[in-house]
């Protein structure tokens, strides 16, 4: 019982204006251009992702995000352009958040092993709460449970425009970005629609570098930092991946006090990845985990070109 209440707890502080509103996906390069637009395209072969995150499943009812995407690039124009669908569920659908997003990316060559991608993403949102799942403090009796119909004033199911940005620097062997979410900062409350229910920007930088073993480009170590903030709520992230031909090990640090650890299998036409998010917080009599899978499919060039594409040396995962 105490994890129902636990979820219409989170589902409450989802209808009020809160520090931070931004999922957080632990396998980052996955879900690219949700992370910066300006990453869209910017490989090789158009590619279809899906991910899943499952986010705390030992409580009841937990937080169940899934993103899909496509994305291509038109390397005669020196563009990307992607498609993005987000779902995130939260205490057994009882909160849901929908997107639908259009992106594009044009790159700009600054010197021979230097190159910069500027980015944009336009998204329609809406987000809906199913009301008659909610249990509020007036329809529950001290003794009985759960016996009155509750007085509190119920909101309508609202839709928005989403506004995002980001460029991207990179070489043979660096890279690094910086990109900002809700832009136009919108209106996103459910009940309390004034100005202090608008999304706060979210502000992210993330970098980082492949290093080869003895020159092999089948073997590399890839340290990365993601630092991200939106309004008082500042998330950190270290880790490093480590690529033995189609193997690829991740273990990151966040400073919410969890432990990533990702295990990655990548061949020429798909990857599949999987992560475990360890928290070292007991919040609820047991430790927290959270679970996220992708799979990424790479559809092969059949045009017949040759052209050379230079690719970021940036991570899969």
């Amino acid at each position: 019982m105490r994890y129902f209440y636990l979820s219409i707890v989170g589902i409450v502080l989802c209808l009020n204006p809160v520090k931070s509103q931004q999922t957080h996906f632990s396998q980052f390069y996955t879900t690219s251009m949700y992370l910066n637009p300006s990453l869209a395209g910017i490989e090789k072969e158009s590619k279809l992702t899906l991910n899943y995150r499952n986010h705390w499943p030992q409580i009841q009812n937990s937080f169940i995000t899934q993103n899909v995407s496509v994305e291509t690039n038109l390397s005669r124009f020196n563009n990307g352009l992607g498609v993005n669908v987000y779902r995130d569920q939260a205490g057994d659908g009882m909160l849901t958040v929908t997107s639908f997003s259009g992106v594009y990316a044009h790159e700009i060559k600054l010197s021979r092993d230097l190159y910069l991608r500027v980015g944009a993403k336009s998204g329609f949102v809406q987000k809906n709460v199913a009301w008659d799942k909610l249990v509020f403090e007036d329809m529950i009796d001290s003794r009985g449970g759960i016996e009155f119909n509750t007085h509190q004033k119920f909101g309508e199911a609202i839709s928005y425009i989403d506004l995002s940005s980001g460029m991207f620097l990179y070489s043979d062997k660096y890279y690094g970005g910086f990109s900002i979410n809700h832009l136009n900062q919108a209106q996103a409350g459910l009940i309390n629609k004034n100005g202090n229910s608008k999304l706060q920007r979210n502000y992210t930088i993330h970098g980082g570098a492949k290093f080869l073993f003895n020159g092999n480009s089948g073997y590399s170590i890839s340290p990365n930092v993601i630092l991200s903030k939106q309004g008082n709520f500042t998330k950190f992230n270290a880790g490093a991946y480590v690529e033995a031909n189609f193997l690829v090990l991740g273990l990151w640090y966040a400073s919410s006090e969890a432990i990533v650890i990702i295990v990655g299998v990548k061949t020429k036409r798909f990857q599949i990845g999987y992560s475990y998010d360890l928290y070292s917080s007991n919040v609820i009599g047991k430790s927290l985990g959270s679970h996220e899978i992708s799979y990424v499919h790479k559809f092969k060039n059949t045009s017949g070109k040759t052209k050379r594409y230079r690719t970021s040396s940036c991570p899969k995962f």
